[in-house]
């Protein structure tokens, strides 16, 4: 239950301190979310990350297709990620 609801505050890029806020945890079980949230082998953080990696695709998806229609702005922006990308595996 609790993984479901990590994965779809991150669909929504909600800051991980907000989310045991959202989630109505007691303080105890806040902190602990928290913590969770923070190790990098924890499942909580797995799902958290793969609901933000999903939202930044679709974000892409979105502007290559507004790029492709000859939007200035997301052609620009596309191409800025695109020379990230690029820089990152040269």
């Amino acid at each position: 239950m609790y993984l479901q609801a990590v994965y779809d505050y991150a669909k929504t890029m909600t800051p991980v301190e907000e989310i045991p806020i959202l989630m109505d945890l007691p303080p105890d079980e806040s902190v602990a979310m928290q913590l969770e949230l923070q190790e990098p082998r924890s499942p909580y953080r797995r799902r958290y990350l793969r609901g933000l990696a999903e939202t930044a695709n679709e974000l892409r998806t979105n502007n290559i297709a507004l790029a492709n229609v000859g939007s200035p702005g997301a052609y620009q922006a596309v191409m800025t990620q695109l020379s990230q990308i690029i820089a990152k595996i040269s």
